[in-house]
């Protein structure tokens, strides 16, 4: 278990909070190490004393997406401070169940939820009555039922899946067929407590089990049908995109939990063989699992390249042998074709500059986090994602200076619209160059004492030693990041 869970509901018992895990208990060890999510049903009475022992315990409330959002269902959202696990507790208000993507249905059982809650002897949390816990396992699995799940049915595939039925089965040895009765008979009605105190959960069986429990439980749904079609055919659309997206393509959607009404740009600079692309990696993979962040190259490297810079890269390779990293460089001479080629490399590379920082902007206004390796800096040519046309900004011709002048518009941009956090690994040139062997030592000198001289407008930096081992360094910079949250 999580030091940061096991700290909370100690603090819950201590204080005499009435709660419950009141679902899934057959993983709620998973759930305690930051596997899954944890699904905690609290008094409505006690919510406000509990929130300041979530809080003393280390999680922070973060907001969900509008569009997918429940009412009295909170995202409370924990780091731990010995493995660096994320911990997240759906703190429920109500009992909330129904279709997929909406349940709407807010059942009046949260009482009798509370007052049977038994304690796991396994983990010493308060969950709910086994007894209790089947009948809404197959409530819950009777009323996501859609039309669809037949067609699936037919072609192979079973509605009540292996984990649904490791589940049933778990809580089978641990209930009693005549107390899953007596519940169920207060709860759903005689008929459907004869049935579902002898059912075997199939998509059949839990269709006649919906078709007893309807009567009701439609005094407690929130939509009517063709509301509640539709209203979870969008949600449902919105999930998938959300997921392309978060796989593909990275845009700015808000279908992950948002870090206040503005989020966070978080950005790692540092020399070659510092570690930036791999932490900004390790930042966005550990983010991802409730955020949905943005992860945003803002060099000219190996990174991802727009269709217009494509080519410029590959007539780079004509001039050097050295790596795509060193580009700029490639094209720097007095030959005419390499002074043309350098001002079309500038002109292209600023421009994708300003597109990502575009979309850093809207990603950031959405109350998203956006992770970026890199940032573009406009004081020091060359070097550091820095402009590469600054000594023109003076040039004697006329297109030259307007040339320049709109690429230092880009870096401008970037310098009045800082990261909210820049982590600068600091490593020095003797560790770097054993990582990162395609650079001289004094290449590595003459940058490392470049980026201390950076600036980045009103940015927070944060220095970070990063000739550590990797482990080391990624858990200082989680520890950073966090606190900016």
């Amino acid at each position: 278990m999580l030091t940061i869970n096991k700290k909370l509901f100690k603090s819950l018992q201590s204080a005499n909070i009435q709660y419950c895990h009141w679902k899934s208990n057959e993983h709620l060890l998973a759930g305690l190490n930051g596997k899954t999510d944890l699904d905690i049903l609290i008094g409505k009475n006690t919510t406000k004393k509990a929130k300041p022992l979530l809080q003393k315990a280390g999680f922070q409330l973060f907001q969900g997406p509008q569009t997918m959002e429940y009412t009295g269902l909170e995202h409370w959202i924990g780091m731990d401070q010995e493995t660096k696990k994320l911990s997240h507790i759906h703190l429920h208000k109500y009992l909330r169940l129904g279709q997929k993507h909406l349940k709407g249905y807010i059942l009046p059982w949260e009482s009798l939820l509370l007052s049977t809650a038994t304690n796991d002897p396994n983990t010493n949390i308060t969950i709910a009555n086994p007894n209790l816990e089947i009948i809404l396992l197959l409530t819950r699995s009777a009323l996501k039922i859609r039309a669809r799940d037949y067609l699936l049915w037919f072609l192979g595939q079973l509605y009540f899946s292996k984990s649904d039925k490791r589940e049933f089965f778990w809580l089978k040895k641990r209930t009693e067929k005549e107390k899953i009765r007596k519940y169920a008979q207060k709860l759903l009605g005689k008929k459907a407590a004869q049935y579902i105190s002898k059912m075997k959960p199939s998509l059949f069986s839990l269709t006649k089990l919906r078709f007893q429990i309807m009567p009701r439980l439609n005094q407690h749904k929130q939509h009517q049908f063709l509301d509640a079609t539709l209203q979870s055919w969008k949600r449902e659309i919105i999930w998938i995109t959300h997921k392309i997206n978060q796989r593909f393509f990275h845009l700015a959607t808000t279908t992950g939990l948002r870090v206040g009404e503005k989020g966070k740009v978080i950005a790692c600079i540092g020399t070659d063989g510092s570690g930036k692309s791999t932490i900004t990696k390790e930042l966005t993979h550990w983010l991802s699992w409730k955020f949905n962040p943005i992860p945003i190259y803002f060099g000219s490297g190996q990174g991802t390249i727009s269709l217009l810079r494509l080519p410029l890269k590959l007539l780079a390779k004509i001039f050097t042998s050295k790596s795509s990293g060193n580009i700029e460089r490639a094209y720097k001479g007095k030959s005419p074709i390499k002074k043309v080629g350098l001002v079309c490399w500038a002109l292209v590379l600023a421009r994708e500059k300003r597109n990502k920082l575009n979309k850093m902007m809207k990603a950031r206004n959405k109350g998203m986090i956006i992770i970026c390796d890199r940032f573009p800096q406009k004081n020091v040519k060359y070097l550091s994602d820095g402009p590469l046309l600054l000594n023109k900004l003076k040039s004697k011709s006329k297109l030259m200076k307007k040339l320049a002048n709109w690429e230092y518009k880009t870096y401008e941009l970037a310098y009045n619209n800082p990261p909210d956090l820049l982590i600068r690994l600091n490593v020095s040139p003797k560790e770097a160059i054993k990582r990162k062997t395609d650079i001289t030592l004094n290449e590595l000198k003459e940058k490392s004492k470049t980026l201390k001289s950076l600036e980045y407008g009103s940015a927070k930096i944060v220095d970070i030693d990063a000739d550590k081992p990797l482990e080391e360094v990624i858990n200082k910079v989680k520890n950073t990041v966090w606190k900016e949250f």
